[in-house]
């Protein structure tokens, strides 16, 4: 059996690289020859939008001919990479970090529970992360965009099931019950984007059923995978053994760091329509905390202290949060008062700015530095030489 798991590891390993070198085969438009107005074509389709505009790119290889038919006329350009390089190695690093998980830590494991579940569950979100995104593919490819669809839909169940199962096995019937409608809407919602993808590559569905589709999914990843974190955090406060609800901890602090910034800051903004508030690229760093913390959990728990990660961990981003707020604030301030009549003038700013960064003076020549840059001077000196250049300007002031 552990065998069985390491071969389907190092199978992992090669479909990753599959299918992160197919993002770089997907083309986009060059921001230079993007239609004004719409509705406009994209080889021959139609699109009602910018976004549809790209979304229809992507058929196109990069470096290959595009053909756009707008208000400025018929134009063909070559097409652009959709994915940059960073974004695709990004995708690399971090989708090969699940699949060392899978074969290191959880392979020789994966027999009994809840080694399994931590096995699949770092292939899935390491096969999301690999897959990039929902594209056309060129040459009607579809199948990376169904791994998609597949892998982001459907792995939030089982970190359901790793609240089911981890630290011990939930003792009540619900659970057994729950993981068969969870099943069951899970497959129904994947089924219903896949198809809206696939009738709109073949030209029978339109924009905004595919964009309806995904808004469905999306929320379905968000009310699951927020379900199946504080069905994680409950069992790391209610579990008997202090190994266990170490291990528990473990867990929560990987979904928590690792999870939630992907489904709270980019997929909710999305499924109500707004733009995401962390990019693809920022999330996937983000999820690198996810299989280091089911390796520590399953592995070796007392590696480290998992109350002290957490409280820093909370620390940091407090301190994060208020150092950006303060830094907003001051900002604004600043801005208000240079642009209002009356308040400090930038040549104001820049006198002051001069007075400490050694600048010639009108009574001591060239002045020094200021304390802060040499923090060994003492107040006492300093006060010292100010008043010495103080008698020196009135001496030269004063009348012969």
């Amino acid at each position: 059996m552990p065998r069985l798991y390491a071969a389907i590891a190092l199978c992992a390993c090669a479909l990753y690289a599959w299918a992160a070198i197919g993002q770089s085969r997907v083309g986009d438009l060059p921001a230079s020859a993007r239609p004004s107005a719409y509705p406009a074509r994209i080889d021959g389709r139609v699109a009602h939008s910018l976004e549809e505009a790209r979304f229809l790119a992507g058929r196109v290889r990069p470096g290959h001919p595009v053909t756009i038919e707008g208000a400025e006329g018929k134009h063909t350009v070559p097409a652009s990479r959709a994915v940059p390089v960073g974004s695709q190695a990004i995708a690399f690093v971090v989708a090969f970090a699940f699949a060392a998980a899978c074969l290191f830590a959880f392979a020789g494991r994966a027999a009994s529970e809840p080694a399994r579940t931590f096995f699949w569950g770092s292939f899935g979100y390491g096969l999301a992360v690999a897959t990039g995104g929902v594209h056309l593919h060129p040459g009607g490819a579809l199948l990376p965009a169904f791994l998609r669809i597949a892998a982001t839909v459907l792995t939030p169940l089982l970190l359901v099931r790793v609240a089911f199962v981890f630290p011990r096995p939930a003792q009540w019937h619900i659970p057994r019950a729950a993981a068969w409608v969870l099943c069951a809407g899970g497959a129904i919602v994947t089924a219903r984007f896949a198809g809206a993808l696939s009738a709109y590559a073949r030209g029978g569905g339109t924009w905004e059923q595919l964009r309806a589709a995904e808004r469905v999914a999306d929320a379905w990843i968000v009310l699951v995978a927020v379900s199946g974190a504080t069905l994680v955090w409950r069992n790391s406060r209610i579990a008997e053994l202090a190994r266990e609800r170490r291990q528990a901890k473990w867990v929560a602090w990987g979904v928590g760091v690792g999870m939630l910034p992907f489904v709270l800051l980019h997929v909710l903004p999305r499924a109500f329509g707004a733009p995401p508030i962390l990019t693809l690229d920022v999330v996937r760093l983000f999820a690198l905390a996810v299989p280091s913390a089911f390796a520590i959990a399953v592995i070796r728990h007392q590696f480290m202290d998992i109350d002290v990660i957490i409280r820093r961990s909370l620390i940091y981003a407090a301190l994060a949060a208020m150092m950006t707020a303060i830094y907003v604030a001051i900002g604004l301030f600043l801005g208000e008062r240079l642009g209002r009549p009356g308040g400090p003038s930038v040549e104001a700013a820049s006198f002051s700015a001069s007075r400490h960064s050694g600048v010639t003076s009108p009574y001591c020549g060239p002045t020094k530095p200021s304390s802060f840059s040499k923090p060994k001077r003492s107040i006492l000196k300093s006060a010292r030489r100010k008043t010495a250049c103080w008698q020196a300007s009135r001496s030269r002031t004063a009348p012969t």
